[in-house]
């Protein structure tokens, strides 16, 4: 399983099932084409980084602009404003990343490890070496501000989790943190997972293995996960 299919099952069995096996089509959401291409301009920034080169701005907008799709905004000063913020961002990034004293160690590398008796795959977006240790950074488009609930997001986050363990099981040692950059409030959150937490996430990923294996598609809605769902529109069960 994909960590993004454990979300999804988790989220909503029916969702799962809409996306990954009768494959729906859904139409294109602004949020996405944001939030691509912004994260290809990291990974190209982190990338240099990791090969010892400097990270400028204007190769970060370019990778910007590269990847951008005019599809999905409410208008083109929708888009135009979306893009501003974006060339921010990764500005700041440029910024930070010539000032850092930490190492990147590894750029959108993907794994493939044993978690219970099911397979999960993903791939990490940034592992650094820091004076703490290994830390592995998934990032985030959104424009979180508040440095409090964005560690609380990290502490909730089964990605990051899935990420620890995924990491030990690589490693036979769990990395020192886990943390959610949030690109657009330039705000980080970060937390080493518990071993009560980690243990949860194996349940959860025997929960939706379980589930997927029993044909159990059942929709689960309520509130966020309806307001979010690309399957509102066709859904019967939608909150």
């Amino acid at each position: 399983m994909y960590k993004r299919q454990i979300d999804d099952y988790l989220s909503c069995p029916l969702k799962y099932r809409l996306r990954h096996q009768a494959h729906v089509p859904t139409p294109p959401h602004h949020a996405l084409v944001f939030g691509n291409a912004l994260h290809q301009a990291v990974a190209l920034g982190n990338g240099r980084r990791m090969r010892g080169q400097t990270v400028e701005a204007n190769d970060l907008e370019a990778a910007l602009e590269a990847h951008w799709r005019n599809e999905g905004f409410l208008s083109r000063e929708h888009e135009t404003a979306r893009f501003e913020a974006g060339t921010k961002a990764l500005q700041r990034f440029a910024d930070d990343s010539g000032q850092a004293d930490d190492a990147i160690i590894a750029v959108e590398q993907p794994f493939s490890v044993r978690i219970g008796e099911d397979r999960v795959r993903g791939r990490y977006d940034a592992v650094r070496q820091t004076d703490a240790g290994v830390v592995i950074t998934d990032y985030k488009s959104g424009d979180m501000r508040d440095p409090a609930r964005a560690r609380q997001r990290a502490r909730s986050s089964l990605q990051l989790q899935l990420y620890a363990l995924a990491w030990e099981a690589e490693h036979e040692t769990g990395p020192d943190a886990v943390e959610l950059h949030f690109l657009e409030g330039d705000v980080v959150g970060t937390v080493t997972p518990t071993r009560k937490q980690l243990d949860k996430a194996r349940e959860r990923v025997e929960t939706a293995a379980a589930g997927i294996g029993a044909g159990a598609f059942e929709a689960t809605p309520g509130y966020p996960a309806c307001d979010w769902c690309p399957y509102r529109r066709v859904c019967p069960a939608a909150a």
